[in-house]
């Protein structure tokens, strides 16, 4: 799903002269304009005075979103010599933060913790590196961050989302649309994310959902199971506490674990949203929440995560009725029982797409839909045809009947063009097979595959070519739903076959000082040796490029 993201975030991972690619609109848009035209000049100084007036008109004017725009990009101005992966930036707006606007300084640790987050991206090596450090939270020095060991800085970027999020921030009272100069707007609406708080929610679940602890997994490590309340309904779920000790469980002892962490905060997220009057926010939450669990569940001795995820997203869907986040919920059904049920995972699909066309979730099923019926067509045989006559196994869906041409192939064009084998066919060589005659035609009736399925015939080639009539040599085999073998809506493939009544048995003698190669040309129904046969070998030129047979 698509979530909004604060577009001062990305600016770390990017030279400070993309600042321009998300100009504010107005009140201040030609103040604005000055501080794109100084980046793009390289007059850094000009743009942070600029900044400053800006800063200070919008503290006036109480223009909150625009303050905390014009300190971050002051901040990024300031360290825009150097690197990327430079912590002055951080060092800065943390010192920034504590002295901004009480209103601004929730935003202001959620971009904190989001740089902090990129910058152990970018250097995730350099702490991997180093001894684990044993340092209590009351020691902590920003200006030291690049000496951290890998378990500090995770602990630090869970501790900046923590403070964002926490209460006294005051994320949850601010509308997103009051943040619209710091927030990308999503391709799903605002309903999806209402507030601040839920922007900074989702990021939060995002950067534990990397799994990152800053440590090896403990021998503890805490395990979602299947059966627990993570696949079940959303009001067990709320309830749930599964760090504490259960009647049948002991009590978790990996307190630490970034999947705890995780269903912490979808749980916030719910209750947050649970008494909404539009349940938008509360629906997407929980979606998000099984199709995560779905993905980090381990079966046990009850469930299995997928059985739990289907019997859920049934639950999900009846629970939503006319709301348009159920087509997301079908489409997650459907892709997960595709593969058994390609019917009932079509008309669950149609379902969406006839209620709500135009959703991320219609569109969603309808490309399903159209994969489910796609047509399918392979044909593989025998790479040599002789008495007894070999079949086609012909691998189709969607389909009910094939046409087929045997046409003569110039085999060794092929092998001074350094292809002495029917496949890797490229369009130069589709274009000139298919413009070859016909040396004979068929047609062959399939069974209809009605449940969307791949279906396997096996074709013998008696029933399709007069093989009494069939000289020995080289053939392509082309195949095609279509009976004029066309480009639209049709699938055509080819092989290369040998049609002939001799074969070659060779044998390699290992015991000699130079291994010696010896070969039998022999006649394929009789098996018996023709004498006199004149055998050319053709080798691969090394040197040549692309490398040919000679």
């Amino acid at each position: 799903m698509t979530r909004h993201i604060l577009h001062v975030l990305c600016f770390v991972s990017c030279c400070i002269t993309t600042l321009h690619a998300a100009e504010p609109p107005v009140p201040r848009q030609k103040e604005w304009q000055r501080v794109t035209k100084a980046i793009d000049e390289g007059k850094p100084k000009t743009g942070r005075d600029v900044l400053r007036g800006i800063e200070q008109a919008a503290i006036t004017e109480r223009v909150w979103d625009e303050v905390a725009r014009a300190i971050a990009t002051r901040v990024l101005l300031e360290n825009s010599d150097r690197p990327a992966d430079d912590p002055q930036r951080l060092i800065d707006l943390d010192a920034a933060t504590k002295t901004a606007p009480v209103q601004t300084r929730g935003v202001l640790q959620a971009i904190q913790a989001n740089w902090t987050w990129t910058f152990f991206q970018m250097n995730r090596w350099r702490f991997a590196q180093r001894t684990t450090q044993v340092k209590s939270n009351a020691d902590r020095n920003l200006s030291e961050i690049s000496s951290w060991d890998i378990r500090q800085i995770v602990l630090e970027i869970h501790d900046q989302f923590e403070k964002a999020l926490s209460d006294d921030r005051g994320l949850k009272d601010l509308p997103v649309d009051d943040w619209a100069m710091l927030i990308e707007a999503g391709s799903m609406g605002k309903a999806y994310r209402p507030t601040l708080w839920d922007v900074v929610a989702r990021d939060a679940i995002a950067f534990h959902q990397t799994g990152e602890r800053g440590l090896v997994d403990p021998e503890d490590a805490f395990e979602l199971e299947a059966s627990s309340p993570a696949l079940q309904d959303v009001n067990a779920f709320r309830k749930w506490k599964p760090a504490q000790a259960e009647a049948d469980k002991q009590s978790v002892t990996d307190k630490d674990s970034p999947v705890l962490r995780v269903i912490s905060l979808y749980q916030q997220v719910l209750d947050f949203h649970a008494d909404d009057e539009d349940q938008t926010a509360f629906r997407s939450a929980d979606l998000d929440r099984l199709i995560w669990a779905r993905g980090v569940a381990v079966a046990d001795a009850e469930a299995e995560p997928d059985e739990e995820f289907c019997k859920a997203l049934r639950t999900f869907i009846e629970q939503c009725g006319d709301h348009e986040i159920s087509a997301m919920a079908r489409f997650q059904l459907a892709e997960i029982i595709r593969s058994e049920s390609p019917a009932e995972a079509r008309m669950i699909a149609l379902k969406a797409v006839d209620r709500y066309p135009t959703t991320i979730g219609g569109k969603q099923c309808h490309n399903l839909i159209a994969q489910i019926e796609a047509k399918e067509l392979a044909v593989a045989t025998e790479r040599t045809w002789a008495k007894p006559w070999p079949a086609l196994h012909v691998t189709y869906r969607n389909i009910d009947r094939f046409h087929l041409r045997l046409v003569k192939a110039d085999w060794e064009e092929r092998l001074l063009e350094g292809k002495p084998y029917g496949y890797g066919i490229d369009q130069k060589d589709r274009e000139r097979i298919l413009s070859l005659p016909s040396i004979q035609k068929g047609t062959v009736v399939l069974p209809p595959t009605d449940d969307y399925r791949s279906a396997v015939k096996e074709v013998p080639v008696e029933s399709v070519f007069g093989t009494e009539t069939i000289s020995p040599g080289a053939y392509w085999v082309v195949c095609s739903h279509r009976g004029d073998f066309s480009d639209r809506d049709n699938i055509v493939s080819t092989t290369l076959v040998w049609v002939s009544r001799i074969s070659a048995v060779n044998t390699t003698d290992y015991q000699a000082q130079l291994p010696q190669h010896t070969g039998y040309v022999v006649d394929v129904e009789s098996g018996k040796p023709i004498h006199g046969a004149e055998v050319t070998a053709w080798q691969r030129d090394q040197r040549s490029r692309p490398r040919k047979m000679v």
